[in-house]
């Protein structure tokens, strides 16, 4: 008998729609490590993992893809070079990186589905909205405890993970960038967590993703959309209810962001200024700006001395406070800061990573219009 000759005999089961289809999972922590081993012994064909921690000690109580001479080694690597001793038949890689600063928003357009294991609010959000943008389905999971729940948005069908989101998760959003505490390492509360929930969980998005696959070679409409499965496993209670699309939601929007995409395709290295001279010339304009998604800090100031400096650009999601050359004080905060990509930097100076797209608005014969670049 061949390896997936018994999960061949289920109803309906396509072996060849999973040996084709490449699967996108961010985070390589405990859930992360059991969606990988189910998704490797289903003999999904290709698969794509990207975390930006390490293996500590408190994580091999709970992976199975991890070992003691693992600790210090980068998860997401570590994680696929595990798992091809499963299934060497599998390609899989590890990407080393932050999924809402480093992963272009273009790489989503490749995937089949995306399952999302962290408890990171933002990199959840930015990962919804690039699946949304690009119409690819998302499993986002959860576990805390002996609680845990699946999501499945269905790419351009139905709600997305922020029309289940209640408004305190935009709260505690906006409160990582607050004048308070814009810059500062906060590190934020542990999550309880133990393998036979995280196993649970990782059982139903396994499943829940095979019937994504199923259905979208089939080019049919996403049947398990919209669904929400949630358990407690010391109740042994398991509940299942389907959400509705939200009315204004922000995630959904992103349906409508990319358009009209330019065949010009500026690499990183290539400055502002001009990839600007480039398409006023390609696009007759009189005038181009380009805008990033996230919020890029040019300048600095201390808010003990008021001194003001430029500095290299950098993501305000990832600037840090610093001291003060002039008074010592740890104070420096973010100054100017705005999405709009400008000066003599290149788009890698800017941080705009690999395959992502960038708003073009240009004026042309009076008139302002939109339009869509691929960094290549």
């Amino acid at each position: 008998m061949g390896r997936y000759d018994r999960q061949g005999q289920m109803e309906g089961w396509r072996q060849e729609v999973l040996s084709a289809s490449h699967v996108f999972v961010v985070g390589a922590g405990t859930t992360g490590n059991e969606i990988i081993k189910n998704l490797v012994l289903l003999g999904v064909g290709k698969i794509t993992i990207a975390d930006f921690d390490v293996v500590e000690e408190v994580n091999l109580s709970r992976s199975v893809l991890f070992r003691d001479c693992d600790i210090g080694k980068p998860k997401a690597p570590t994680a696929a070079e595990r798992a091809r001793d499963i299934n060497p038949s599998i390609v899989i890689e590890g990407i080393d990186c932050d999924v809402i600063f480093d992963f272009g928003a273009g790489r989503y357009r490749h995937f089949d589905c995306v399952v999302t294991t962290v408890d990171n609010l933002e990199a959840r959000m930015w990962v919804n909205r690039y699946c949304k943008m690009n119409g690819i389905p998302l499993i986002d999971t959860g576990v805390s405890g002996s609680l845990g729940n699946v999501f499945v948005s269905g790419g351009n069908e139905g709600p997305c993970l922020e029309c289940t989101w209640a408004e305190r998760n935009y709260t505690r959003l906006s409160e990582k960038y607050s004048c308070l505490r814009i810059g500062l390492v906060l590190e934020e509360p542990k999550i309880p967590m133990v393998i036979t929930s995280a196993s649970v969980v990782a059982g139903m998005a396994a499943h829940e993703c095979a019937r994504v696959l199923h259905d979208r070679a089939q080019n049919s409409y996403i049947s398990n959309a919209g669904f929400c499965r949630w358990f407690n496993l010391e109740e042994a209670a398991f509940l299942s209810w389907k959400h509705e699309r939200k009315e204004d939601c922000d995630g959904c929007e992103m349906e409508r962001r990319i358009g009209e995409v330019l065949p010009y395709q500026p690499r990183r290295d290539e400055q502002v200024g001009h990839v600007k001279a480039k398409l006023a010339n390609d696009l007759h304009a009189d005038a181009v700006e380009l805008w990033f998604d996230k919020e890029v800090v040019y300048s600095r100031v201390c808010r003990d001395c008021n001194l003001v400096a430029a500095a290299s650009p950098i993501a305000l999601g990832r600037f840090r406070r610093s001291r003060c050359e002039k008074c010592c004080q740890l104070a420096v905060v973010p100054h100017e800061w705005t999405e709009e990509l400008r000066g003599t930097f290149t788009l890698e100076e800017l941080g705009v990573p690999e395959y992502h797209y960038i708003t073009v608005k240009y004026s042309s014969e009076g008139e302002i219009r939109r339009t869509q670049l691929l960094v290549a």
